[in-house]
């Protein structure tokens, strides 16, 4: 698959693999801006913020 960039009103992403054992995506979040807080009953997620200072929510904690 060939990367493929996606607009949001959020910023955007890029996303390098879909619907393999795993997904892969770089998003780049407008400063400012919020992504929706979600759920995956069978799904894990690992993600690794490269600059910037988000301010992350994991359950009901808030991370800066």
């Amino acid at each position: 698959m060939e990367p493929e960039t996606t607009t949001r009103p959020w910023g955007s992403f890029i996303r390098f693999t879909n619907n393999e054992l795993s997904t892969v995506k770089l998003l780049f979040i407008t400063k400012g801006e919020k992504l929706s807080l979600q759920y995956h009953e069978n799904r894990e997620e690992f993600w690794r913020v490269i600059s910037g200072s988000p301010e992350i929510t994991i359950g009901e904690k808030i991370i800066q």
